[in-house]
């Protein structure tokens, strides 16, 4: 799969949320087979049960709500759901609820099988009638599992397999440990938003190895497989939310990635790497050397803190970078950046804390958090100028009088998304001064630095040309600092690694977090990273991609100044994959229906050629408005004449709108 350049690339990408078009088409041609119609829209790919079970947690449980279930075996895989959401776990009788049954939410369903025809009617009339839904496991991936879902009228069954347990792939031995779920668009639809905020997308090195797995008995069969029309009301849907499905936020930039494949559209929007650049060759070196005994350890998932190897690779990479002492109980591994950041505003929600963040600030932070603690708990400040430190000071002070738990500040300093800003020196020892005297105080203020770009620097690569760089947080004050970091700018975004690094007082929060929500990471990634950290291939594929961005990064700071209007601002990027573009707010260009109805959509005419181009619009990046008046372009994928072209058009389309 590696081996191939395009399917190598594929497998090293992000992904969609619910997982490749490819697997969900193959998996969509094997559940057609069960009499199960399906489309992409009714079908999600995921890392492992506890992640579905996470994600219906989210979407659905309350404290108190009930969930079924009908065998003792299954409550390995629900425990989540009475541990960290507080459902109320009980076992059906005879497959049939109790007139007391409770509030329930969910019924989870092992062996269909074993219920009577009669059983099996009786529970989805109850569905029906109670409004909730059940959940129906397929039974080693074929139909005699599959009961429920195939009577059910009103799309309140969702239906969890085992890829490992489809034939084609347990008769040849293989075991990827990914999972899958059907259900009707309209849950899909929720339960998709939630995994965006969650994990984003799932592992795309894992799917690849399916899709190669799979191709062999699905590619080119001809079967019959439609769209799944069951739907639940509005109403019936709307209670059965939970108050963390109710905030779910829906991703402006996953629906604008939508856009990606869109034939000739210049594409300036998605915060991805460019595949050319993906060290392919160095990765299938570390996977062929592989040893039969790591490979065993690879297709399987480690404990929630992850693999010791690559958390010892990544303390003594980071203490060495930043001049500090790490161990590996210094490191914690995630399912890449996103699920940090699912865990910050779970920490934050634990902890009672509001959360203080720039604007702009960081879209996956505010997805993420949202759910936990809500739009009003997200308070922006600049916190770079004295008057932003001088309201945290005030915040402090009523905080503190009113009892109010010190806050969480969220940070991207260094060529951060989606701004692309560089903190100064100065500017970070003014904030950690300010911290300081707060936590001398007894107040525990946490500064999170989020850091996937501060490798990314473009300057100081010519002779003569100075180094502008500026210590990180961690390095400053390591004991208030909770550092984030990933694989995803700088190896591969489709590996899914992140990393949260901190003190140990801290550490031991998180990581039980981790424990309580069943967190895995699959072994594979994390082999291969820590091998590419080892080795000291990680620092020269950083020096490769800091030469080859630099020159897009160049092109459209030259671009911008050859084509926009006097009046719009930008920070020439000196680092990172982003430009941050903002536009006199008395123009009155509404930005976000210009760039579905006009930039996609219908394009601009430059020298007679029509332009279509996409680009994030700044709104999406605060919680109060305040950045609505700018863009957020991403340079890293585009060539260097399609940034000039998407530039180009971009200033016509404001000149042509503006007031």
């Amino acid at each position: 799969m590696l081996s191939d350049p395009e399917a190598g690339q594929a497998s090293l990408q992000y992904g969609l949320t619910l997982g490749s078009r490819e697997l969900r088409t193959q998996l969509a041609k094997i559940l057609a087979g069960m009499g199960i119609k399906s489309d992409l829209d009714n079908l999600g790919i995921f890392h492992n049960f506890s992640e579905v079970m996470i994600l219906l947690g989210e979407v659905f449980i309350n404290p108190g709500d009930v969930v079924y279930y009908q065998s003792p075996q299954d409550l390995n895989i629900l425990q989540v759901l009475a541990e960290y959401y507080g459902a109320e776990l009980k076992q059906l009788s005879s497959g049939i609820l109790p007139p007391d049954a409770g509030r329930v939410k969910l019924v989870y369903i092992s062996n269909s099988k074993q219920l009577s025809p009669e059983a099996k009617e009786i529970l989805l009339d109850m569905a029906s009638k109670l409004n909730f839904l059940i959940v129906e496991r397929s039974l080693n991936g074929d139909s005699d599992g599959s009961e429920l879902k195939l009577s059910d009228k009103e799309g309140r069954v969702l239906f969890l397999g085992a890829f490992s347990e489809i034939p084609v792939l347990s008769s040849l031995g293989e075991f990827i440990p990914l999972v899958y779920l059907e259900a009707s668009s309209q849950l899909m639809e929720k339960i998709e938003i939630a995994k965006g905020a969650l994990t984003l997308c799932t592992n795309s090195l894992l799917q690849g190895m399916l899709i190669k797995a799979l191709s062999p008995y699905v590619d080119g069969k001809e079967v019959n497989f439609g769209k799944d029309e069951t739907q639940i009301s509005p109403e019936e849907l709307q209670d059965l939310l939970s108050y963390r499905g109710e905030r779910l936020m829906p991703s402006e930039i996953r629906e604008i990635l939508k856009y990606a494949s869109i034939e000739g559209l210049l594409y300036l929007a998605g915060g991805v790497p460019d595949p050319q650049l993906f060290p392919l060759d160095k990765i299938l070196n570390i996977v062929n050397n592989l040893t039969p005994e790591e490979w065993m350890e690879a297709l399987n998932y480690s404990s929630h803190k992850g693999l010791p190897e690559l958390r010892a690779a990544m303390a003594d990479y980071i203490s060495e970078r930043e001049g500090i002492n790490l161990t590996e109980d210094n490191v914690l591994i995630t399912n890449g950046s996103q699920q940090a950041l699912d865990l910050i505003g779970r920490f934050a929600e634990r902890r009672g804390s509001k959360i203080i963040t720039e604007s702009p600030t960081y879209l996956g932070m505010l997805t993420a958090a949202v759910p936990h603690i809500g739009e009003e708990d997200i308070l922006h400040m600049d916190l770079r100028t004295p008057q932003g430190l001088n309201n945290l000071s005030q915040y402090r002070t009523g905080a503190m009088q009113s009892g109010v738990p010190a806050p969480v500040i969220y940070l991207t300093p260094t060529f951060g998304n989606p701004a692309g800003y560089l903190w100064t020196e100065q500017e970070r020892r003014n904030l950690i001064d300010v911290v300081k005297s707060f936590r001398n105080q007894g107040y525990d203020v946490l500064i999170i630095e989020d850091d996937p770009y501060g490798e990314l620097n473009y300057t100081g690569l010519n002779p003569g040309e100075e180094l502008i760089i500026a210590p990180t947080f961690l390095s400053m004050y390591p004991e208030g600092i909770i550092y984030l970091a990933t694989n995803s700018k700088v190896f591969s975004p489709g590996s899914r690694i992140g990393y949260i690094v901190g003190d140990n007082q801290y550490m031991d929060e998180f990581a039980q977090l981790m424990e309580e929500l069943e967190v895995e990471v699959s072994a594979l990634p994390q082999l291969i990273s820590a091998e590419f950290i080892k080795s000291g291939m990680l620092k020269e594929h950083i020096q490769v991609l800091r030469r080859e961005y630099a020159k897009k990064a160049r092109a459209i700071d030259e671009a911008l100044r050859k084509y926009m209007p006097e009046g719009v601002e930008w920070t020439p990027p000196q680092g990172g994959l982003f430009v941050w573009v903002e536009i006199p707010q008395e123009w009155g260009l509404d930005l976000k229906a210009l760039l579905h109805d006009v930039a996609v959509k219908e394009g601009v005419n430059i020298d007679g050629e029509n332009v279509k181009f996409a680009y994030v619009p700044g709104g999406a990046f605060s919680i109060d408005h305040s950045t609505d008046n700018a863009v957020r372009l991403c340079f890293a994928t585009a060539t260097v004449e399609e940034i000039y072209k998407a530039i180009h058009a971009f200033a016509e389309l404001i000149r042509q709108h503006r007031r």
